[in-house]
């Protein structure tokens, strides 16, 4: 601590501040003039006497001692911080957990903190920021440990690189429509295979996921070949009804194989594109919602075991996750949304 006799406006009273008070009360001195000498208000001194003084001896006169106001101000100042944030949020906290280790539900931390202050179940005073949470976790402060986290140690800063010389299957992405990266238009799609075991001949899921709504469709196909891919692409888009080139206007797919076949679906209403080799981040919103797939289905999975009534019910649980994208709604609200107004038409 450094010690001064000249008093720092807006500061606390220092122990020598205190020794002054007591020798010049000793002297004689007024108040008022105490408080001129240290240079603080004059209700600084008078408040600082009264909390200091105490009787000596037996003498019912009270006298001011340094040494009692100093240990009175310390007793106040370990009960006068604020209540720590942590308690304060410790519904909203509760709520967050149980979020994202129900079985039912999964969602991020970010997913269910967003979408409690959405629906105004908490306001600003008893709920954190996404941010503030993940430092909780990071602390080991919260029942959700950092190993929990799926995308923790995955996020990757992707650099293009221009290749030439690939097998060309159709349409490049570099000749897709610029709205289409602005995710502004409703109808494209990104596409994409699912694997579970790697030996043997084993069915794949199919996965799709739309650009504006983040909409995921997951179909169960017999292998991953061209063939299973486009028979079910056809039974999708016969599933919408009438024109459904109104839902689905482009898909963007890898340079898979499995995809070989793909440019043989496309029509007037539905085009095709091919992202460049080795550029997965660009089909990121498939890549992403595969990831989240993964959490259910994990890497050696066998699919064939997988009923196609489980596969919808996970379908379900990813519509139904919160996206701050999304102001905290849920891809299922937006896509339903969309579909009312093709069809309404």
């Amino acid at each position: 601590m450094k010690y001064t006799l000249e008093h720092v406006r807006n500061k606390h009273l220092t122990i020598c501040e205190r020794t002054l008070i007591q020798l010049r009360l000793k002297d004689g001195h007024t108040v008022y003039s105490i408080a001129k000498e240290i240079g603080c208000a004059y209700n600084t001194i008078k408040n600082e006497i009264r909390r200091g003084s105490k009787k000596m001896y037996r003498s019912r006169r009270l006298c001011y001692r340094a040494e009692t106001g100093q240990e009175k101000y310390e007793a106040n100042r370990t009960s006068c911080h604020r209540t720590g944030k942590f308690r304060e949020c410790a519904e909203f906290i509760k709520c967050v957990e149980s979020d994202f280790s129900s079985p039912l539900k999964k969602w991020s931390v970010d997913a269910s903190a967003g979408r409690l202050k959405t629906e105004r179940f908490f306001t600003k005073k008893n709920s954190v920021c996404t941010k503030t949470l993940y430092n909780w976790i990071h602390k080991g402060i919260m029942e959700v440990r950092v190993s929990d986290l799926p995308e923790s140690l995955r996020r990757k800063r992707h650099i293009h690189k221009n290749r030439t010389g690939k097998m060309r299957l159709g349409n490049s992405i570099e000749n897709r429509p610029a709205e289409v990266a602005t995710r502004n238009t409703f109808g494209h799609w990104e596409i994409d295979t699912v694997i579970g075991k790697k030996k043997g001949k084993n069915a794949v899921v199919l996965t799709l996921a739309e650009r504006k709504t983040d909409f995921y469709i997951t179909r169960k196909i017999p292998a991953k070949a061209a063939s299973a891919v486009n028979s079910e692409i056809k039974r999708l888009f016969s599933d919408f009804g009438e024109n459904p080139e109104k839902i689905f206007r482009t898909l963007t797919s890898d340079r898979g194989l499995e995809f070989a076949s793909l440019a043989e679906v496309e029509n007037e209403g539905t085009k095709i594109y091919f992202a460049h080799p080795y550029s997965s981040y660009e089909r990121g919103i498939n890549e992403r919602h595969n990831r989240i797939l993964r959490r259910f289905i994990p890497k050696g999975t066998d699919i064939n075991k997988i009923s196609e009534a489980e596969l919808e019910r996970i379908e379900d649980l990813i519509n139904g996750l919160p996206r701050k994208r999304l102001g905290y709604k849920t891809p299922e609200e937006l896509f339903n949304e969309q579909l009312d107004l093709i069809y309404r038409l």
